[in-house]
């Protein structure tokens, strides 16, 4: 499943990459970074907004234990890293 999100909580999933289903998060932040590994799906965010999924249907807010900016995540070995604003770094295994 491919997934992209944007600007106050919005994000589009596709099974095909060729038909694109819209829906709002439980969140009004930007969403910036994406990922998907060891069966969830992770978008990051302004304000420190986590957000994860196992379907990328149903969404959870998480909590990040910050309130900056996070530009992006990356998984790799079993961890998801998020990087923010003045060099934040958040890392998870789930």
């Amino acid at each position: 499943t491919w997934v992209v999100a944007g600007d106050q909580g919005v994000v589009y999933t596709s099974t095909d990459s060729a038909n694109w289903f819209f829906q709002f998060l439980p969140t009004s932040r930007t969403i910036r970074g994406a990922a998907h590994g060891g069966g969830t799906y992770v978008l990051v965010g302004d304000d420190g907004r986590i957000l994860t999924s196992t379907n990328a249907g149903a969404w959870a807010l998480e909590t990040s234990g910050t309130e900056l900016d996070l530009y992006d995540v990356v998984h790799a070995e079993g961890q998801f890293v998020a990087v923010g604003a003045s060099g934040d770094v958040r890392t998870s295994p789930d």
